[in-house]
């Protein structure tokens, strides 16, 4: 395999348009069902240009795409991937959680 510092640099492009909580919470969201910018902000209690903010580096970055239906622009995700990537983020999280609970558990015995 071939270094490529601007492959390596667009895919972290990627990468960082995901690391939010906020962005998180709307791909896995999006994972699941479309919504548009004024659903995400009342179910996150923030206001519209917030939520648009993190919607745009999404967008920017290619994990999710938007279509307008009436007066409301809905974001869906682009790729299937992007719900396997959170899966596989998950299963890291609950992997580590599981091993501070033991770490936790052996220093209780001793």
């Amino acid at each position: 395999m071939e270094y490529s510092k601007e492959k390596y640099e667009m895919l972290a492009d990627i990468i960082k348009a995901t690391a939010h909580p906020v962005r998180l919470y709307i791909l896995e969201t999006l994972a699941e069902r479309k919504l548009c910018v004024k659903e995400f902000a009342d179910e996150l209690g923030f206001d519209i240009s917030t939520i648009s903010k993190h919607l745009t580096q999404m967008k920017k970055s290619g994990l999710i795409s938007d279509y307008r239906e009436g007066n409301c622009v809905y974001y869906h995700i682009r790729c299937d991937c992007v719900a396997r990537f959170l899966a596989a983020s998950k299963d890291i999280l609950y992997t580590n959680l599981e091993r501070d609970r033991q770490l936790m558990n052996n220093l209780e015995d001793k």
